[in-house]
């Protein structure tokens, strides 16, 4: 597999969103809107579905690849820990960039995420100013600044 850096690529950056929590999607959603950068979101309901596309699954065969991840923990079924841990243990994912943003604030969390190597612990925004925030740093770091596989 080739690696080329995000910034060369012709494409807009994909940012792979796994969250269950509709006014969290729409918050992200706009959030990323008050951001400079190309890109484009791509939304899993559950950590089976971020699972099934990145693994191009099912109705998910065409899905490309995220250049990076968010990352919920409370999710239904199959956990963002478990999400996690499955992306991290294998060797066609692990170099993707996770960044875990939960409403978690507990220090078992961030402990876990970091020992099951997420690249990044943000606990959630609660208001639409927060979120932008938020993005404009993603984008500012992870998309502007580091070199993505």
């Amino acid at each position: 597999m080739s690696l080329e850096p995000t910034q060369q690529r012709n494409h807009p950056a994909t940012i792979m969103i796994v969250e269950d929590n509709l006014a969290d999607m729409i918050m992200l959603k706009r959030a990323f809107r008050g951001t400079q950068f190309s890109h484009e979101l791509v939304f899993a309901w559950s950590g089976e579905e971020a699972l099934a596309m990145l693994k191009n699954e099912g109705e998910f065969t065409e899905q490309a690849r995220p250049d990076l991840i968010l990352l919920d923990l409370n999710l239904p079924r199959l956990s963002g820990l478990d999400v996690l841990k499955t992306i991290k243990s294998d060797q066609a994912f692990q170099h993707i960039p996770i960044i875990v943003v939960s409403s978690s604030s507990a220090e078992k969390d961030i402990v876990a995420s970091y020992n099951f190597h997420a690249n990044n612990y943000i606990v959630k925004p609660v208001n639409l100013e927060d979120f932008t925030a938020m993005a404009q740093k993603i984008e500012q770091f992870w998309i502007s600044t580091t070199t993505l596989a």
